[in-house]
């Protein structure tokens, strides 16, 4: 399974502006203040990225592998 890193950063302060994405690495970049709700169940780890408004920005789930 791995380790599995969320870099988030929506609330607060001022927002920057967007300069792109890291090749590889970077799923999806977005400039807008939002929320990150985190499910997590000893079947899986559900996460959400969800903006001001209640829109989804991004989701996934990580399940442990089976060994």
């Amino acid at each position: 399974m791995g380790v599995h890193y969320i870099v988030t950063g929506g609330g607060g302060a001022a927002l920057y502006p967007v300069t792109g994405s890291v090749e590889g690495i970077t799923k999806k970049v977005v400039s807008t203040q939002h929320f990150v709700r985190l499910n997590v169940t000893p079947a899986s780890a559900a996460v959400e990225a969800i903006a001001l408004d209640g829109t989804i920005l991004g989701a996934f789930e990580v399940k442990p592998s089976q060994s």
